[in-house]
């Protein structure tokens, strides 16, 4: 027991350490405004340590830069572009990533509504970051439908509106234009799909929102193979905001279901249906004079399958609980820890860890 909370302590420090050799090289936020053009720097530089069982230790570092430019063409009329760079590096893995997680361009108009293009956050993401707190870090090996309509897409046609109502109702279109992507050997097409979400205060901290999503991807095999998939995904998330007790309640329920038709040479070989449905729940609250903010999350997520031989059947039922919080020094320094405890059945069935714990200090510029 002594040991690892020795070795703990040695991790941490290491993360303090390592962080104030970084945030020397960091600068404040840069702001350029001139005749109506404004151009804004900002985002965030952190080391976190990530443990759970079955899995290698991982140190990482992180880097998130966010530039955001604006244009006033007219009066109620606003252009704005959005590019978003992320980079990291893991000590235990040595290896390196870099990736743009926003690219895209737009117009705000007063009277019309904001209208964008480019690669950008799905529609699905409007309600799902209600619960992003407690994002899974402890994969399974099962192929989730969910995981293959991530939270930022290429190619992305999106109109926003709250037609005059005061930011009260919130009204999204989402169209997803034809991409093509190639992964080693696989050649990944992504079909034009359609997509909507809405949002309504309905006052007293109370807001309801739901997103619906249908799309269709293939996979291209050089075993003259090809899997074709019909996606179609809708959640509805409820929240309450006590702004006097400086809490927050939210919660998420999204399914998810995938038509699924596999050819060979160019003949249907076999059909089959995967659907998925999540529930997510997350307590947060704010002591505002520590600036401490803890929180507590649930999580649920049911798969089930079936094929042209047999009807839907429950693969997996997978249950967490998250228990973390974060803490603020200063307007720029963050410490956050989150622990993912797993329920323990799901797991060892499929050689997983049953925890998950991660410690970061983050600064955000």
């Amino acid at each position: 027991m002594i040991k690892n909370i020795h070795k703990i302590m040695k991790r941490i420090l290491f993360i303090v350490f390592s962080l104030s050799i970084l945030i020397r090289s960091v600068h404040a936020l840069e702001v350029y405004d001139k005749n109506g053009q404004r151009i804004e720097i900002f985002g965030s530089i952190g080391i976190q340590n990530n443990r759970s069982d079955f899995l290698n230790e991982e140190t990482l570092n992180q880097t998130n830069v966010r530039i955001t430019g604006k244009k006033v063409i007219s009066h109620g009329l606003t252009g704005f572009g959005n590019f978003e760079l992320e980079t990291g590096m893991s000590h235990s893995k040595n290896n390196s990533y870099s990736r743009s997680n926003l690219t895209n361009v737009g117009l705000d108009s007063e009277k019309f509504g904001l209208l964008e293009y480019g690669k950008n956050h799905t529609i699905l993401y409007d309600i799902r970051k209600w619960t992003q707190l407690i994002q899974d870090r402890i994969e399974d090996k099962h192929s989730h439908p969910i995981q293959k309509i991530k939270n930022v897409h290429y190619n992305l046609l999106t109109y926003r509106n709250f037609f005059g109502t005061q930011n009260k109702l919130n009204f999204a279109v989402q169209y997803y234009g034809k991409n093509l992507r190639k992964l080693n050997e696989t050649v990944l097409t992504v079909y034009p799909g359609l997509g909507f979400s809405t949002d309504y205060d309905l006052g007293y901290g109370l807001k309801i929102g739901g997103s619906y999503l249908d799309i269709g991807q293939s996979r291209l095999y050089e075993q003259n193979q090809m899997n074709f998939q019909d996606i179609k995904s809708w959640n509805v998330g409820l929240q309450y905001k006590n702004f006097k007790k400086n809490f927050c309640v939210s919660l998420i329920y999204e399914d998810t279901l995938i038509d699924e038709n596999v050819y060979k040479f160019q003949k249907i070989e076999k059909t089959q249906k995967n659907n998925l449905k999540n529930f997510s729940l997350v307590f947060e609250t704010l002591f505002e004079k520590t600036k401490f903010r803890p929180f507590l999350g649930f999580s649920n997520k049911k798969q089930f399958s079936s094929s042209s031989l047999n009807d839907l059947q429950e693969d997996s039922n997978k249950k967490s609980i998250h228990l973390g919080a974060s803490y603020r020094f200063d307007k720029n320094l963050i410490a956050k820890l989150n622990y993912q405890f797993n329920v323990p059945s799901f797991y060892e069935r499929n050689f997983l860890g049953k925890n998950s714990a991660l410690f970061g200090i983050e600064y955000e510029f």
